[in-house]
């Protein structure tokens, strides 16, 4: 499943709040009046009408552009946090309803408990946020994105475990296990191709075990550091400078705890 680590870095909100103000039409029509009049001097040469329109338009789109940058640039970096974080939102929603299904039909307790985990943590620090914070802000919307990401991320463990399961779950071990015994006495060139071959196919299941474990092991990191951060939040008095500091570095830690997480889990 997609996630965009970088999406609630200070820098990528700073150029997707760029972005969306040059598109705002009190700055892009009079730009565009303002480009009309310069190709208007180059094909006519430059005119009370033409130099107008370039000079009037350059200045009242440069006006239109700094207004909505730094008159209203928290707004549009809100909406943006606030659309990205829908977005995850239906996307945790649609892998929630997936993983119950998958769960239920390998027996994955791990998987199952884990997933309702994430959700019981997820809502604790919802609740906790939205009476710290009034969910207009932006730093609530990049708080509660953070968390999205960080239950993304662990759904996506999920589907990844479950996923290794699926693949080695018509493997019978206690079978092969029984199978090698009988042939453990057996020397001859045919029994031991077929003991190789068993033996490969325990190998292959013990990795894919251990490729689930490794992704429920990161998990429980993930919940132990939303269950930290859900506290301190708590704990918090964000009118104070250095609460405020100290939630940032604790959203922060939390911001590379999800980028380390997905790229190891990409590798293994």
């Amino acid at each position: 499943m997609a996630l965009d680590t970088q999406a609630i870095k200070p820098a990528k909100i700073k150029r997707e709040t760029l972005k969306t103000t040059l598109q705002q039409p009190a700055a892009l029509y009079p730009a565009l009046v303002g480009f009309l009049g310069g190709a208007g001097v180059v094909l006519f040469g430059s005119t009370a009408l033409t130099l107008g329109a370039l000079i009037g338009g350059a200045v009242i789109a440069g006006g239109g552009w700094a207004w909505e940058y730094f008159g209203r640039g928290s707004q549009h970096a809100n909406r943006y946090l606030e659309a990205y974080r829908k977005r995850l939102e239906s996307q945790r929603k649609e892998a929630i309803t997936r993983l119950r299904q998958e769960f239920h039909s390998l027996d994955m307790q791990d998987g199952s408990q884990q997933l309702g985990l994430f959700e019981k943590k997820f809502s604790t620090f919802n609740h906790v946020l939205n009476r710290k914070l009034d969910a207009t802000e932006m730093t609530f919307n990049r708080y509660l994105a953070t968390a999205e990401q960080v239950y993304l991320n662990g759904l996506d463990n999920l589907e990844k475990a479950a996923l290794a399961l699926q693949s080695v779950a018509g493997i019978d071990v206690t079978l092969l296990n029984d199978k090698l015994k009988r042939l453990a006495d057996s020397q001859d060139e045919q029994t031991q191709q077929t003991r190789s071959e068993l033996q490969a196919r325990l190998a292959l299941y013990r990795e894919q075990q251990n490729r689930a474990k490794t992704l429920f092991v990161q998990n429980e990191q993930a919940l132990t550091r939303l269950d930290q951060v859900s506290t301190q939040l708590a704990n918090a008095d964000l009118r104070s400078g250095q609460a405020a500091m100290d939630m940032e570095q604790a959203m922060q830690e939390l911001s590379r705890l999800i980028e380390n997480t997905h790229q190891y889990s990409n590798k293994i």
